[in-house]
């Protein structure tokens, strides 16, 4: 229910297009991935024992050592869909409400230079070598 509620309130504001946009192509290629990971990887890492715990619909993974078997609950799918929605959108409406104050405008950013935003500071390069060379002659 409080990914319903957020997803919805995330889609009728107004002044968050591109953040939406953003929001769902985000959520399709993380959840993506993970059920990508859990068909191709799963089985190598996790058993699935009881099955009275799930619905019964499964799906095929591939283990390394029996091949492609259609184990794998359907509830793993839920977990990266809904997990990926909860997380990304409680990150949104924190930012939108609680940390609103602390947020700059894009419009200045935006007619920035690049030199402006990023500059080669010498002490931080010596020291990032010295570090280097400690760790290397350790």
């Amino acid at each position: 229910m409080p990914v319903l509620v957020l997803a919805l309130w995330l889609t009728r504001r107004r002044e968050s297009r591109t953040q939406c946009w953003a929001f769902w192509l985000t959520t399709r290629l993380i959840s993506g991935s993970g059920i990508l990971l859990e068909v191709f990887f799963g089985l190598s890492f996790f058993t699935f024992p009881n099955h009275g715990a799930v619905l019964g619909i499964q799906f095929y993974g591939y283990s390394f050592a029996n091949g492609w078997q259609k184990i794998i609950p359907i509830e793993a799918v839920g977990f990266y869909v809904f997990g990926t929605l909860a997380a990304l959108l409680i990150y949104i409406w924190r930012d939108a409400f609680w940390f609103a104050a602390y947020n700059v405008a894009d419009g200045p950013r935006r007619q920035t230079r690049l030199r402006n935003i990023f500059s080669f500071q010498r002490a931080s390069a010596i020291l990032a070598i010295f570090i280097f060379l400690l760790g290397y002659l350790y």
